[in-house]
C-alpha cells in the first residue's frame, strides 16, 4: 500500500460511507459504453489515495474487461515508469492489466534502460514491470531479453530489478538464470566462493534471496523452504539442496 501512495497526503477515508465517492465516479466511467473490449486509463490512477488506488483498480479491472490503452494513455505510462517514484509503481500495475504487445514493449524497454535507482525503494516500479513480465507470450524474444537483463554482458545493475527478471525468465523456462539465482542465495554464506557476487555489494539481501529462493523451489517443483532470518548454515544448505533438485 505504500508502495502506491500518491503524493502528498491521502486523504482520510469516511468510515461511514462503505464507498468513497472516487471510487464511485470511477466506476460509473469504466461502466460507460466503450468498444468491446477497450479501456484507458482509470480516472485518478496518479492521485488517489492509497486506499482509493486499491478499490480502484478492482472495480476498474472488472468493469475494463480485456485492457487495450490508447497510444497516447501507453506513452503516459512509459514516461511515468521513468520517475522512479510512486507514480512508477502504479503505472507498472496499470501495465500488468494490460496483455498486448504495446504494454509489453513499454515495460521491457523501461527495463533495458537499465537505470539504477538513486535509493533502494525507488527501485519498486522496475520491479513491478519485471514482475509483470511472467508470462507474457505475446512476444516470443520476452524471455529471452529477460535473461540478457540478468546473465547477458550487460546486467540490471539493480540487484532486486535484476531478482525479478530473473524470477520471470526462469518462468518462461530460461534455465540459464539458474545459476545466478544460486548465487544469490549463497551470498554472505561459506559458499559464496562458489560464485562470488557480480552485483554491488550490499547488506540489504533478505527480499532479493526470498524471491530467489521462491523461484528455485517453484522450478523444483517444491515448497519454498528458505528462511531469510535462517542461519548462514542454513542458507547455504538450501542452495545446495535446490541445486541438487534442479540437476535431477
Amino acid at each position: 500500500m505504500g508502495a502506491c501512495a500518491a503524493r502528498g497526503e491521502p486523504a482520510a477515508e469516511p468510515a461511514d460511507d462503505p464507498t468513497p465517492p472516487e471510487i464511485r465516479a470511477l466506476v460509473a466511467a469504466t461502466s460507460a459504453p466503450h468498444a468491446a473490449g477497450r479501456s484507458d486509463l482509470p480516472a485518478g490512477w496518479d492521485t488517489l489515495s492509497p486506499f482509493g488506488f486499491e478499490r480502484a483498480i478492482a472495480a476498474w479491472s472488472e468493469a475494463a474487461g480485456a485492457v487495450v490503452f490508447t497510444t497516447e494513455s501507453l506513452a503516459t505510462l512509459s514516461t511515468a515508469l521513468a520517475g522512479q517514484d510512486r507514480r512508477a509503481v502504479r503505472a507498472a500495475v496499470l501495465l500488468a492489466y494490460c496483455r498486448t504487445p504495446g504494454a509489453t514493449r513499454v515495460l521491457l524497454e523501461r527495463l533495458e534502460q537499465r537505470a539504477e535507482a538513486p535509493s533502494r525503494p525507488m527501485d519498486a516500479g522496475d520491479v513491478v514491470a519485471a514482475a509483470a513480465l511472467a508470462g507474457r507470450a505475446g512476444d516470443s524474444r520476452v524471455p529471452e531479453r529477460l535473461e540478457a537483463l540478468v546473465v547477458g554482458e550487460r546486467p540490471h545493475p539493480d540487484l532486486e530489478v535484476r531478482v525479478e527478471c530473473a524470477r520471470s525468465a526462469l518462468l518462461a523456462g530460461r534455465e540459464a538464470v539458474i545459476p545466478w539465482l544460486l548465487s544469490v542465495l549463497r551470498a554472505m554464506t561459506h559458499d559464496e566462493a562458489l560464485a562470488p557476487p557480480d552485483w554491488t555489494p550490499t547488506q540489504t539481501l533478505a527480499w532479493a534471496k526470498t524471491r530467489a529462493a521462491e523461484a528455485l523451489s517453484l522450478r523444483a517443483g517444491v515448497e519454498c523452504a528458505f528462511r531469510p532470518d535462517g542461519s548462514v548454515a542454513h542458507q547455504a544448505a538450501e542452495a545446495r539442496r535446490l541445486e541438487g533438485l534442479l540437476a535431477r
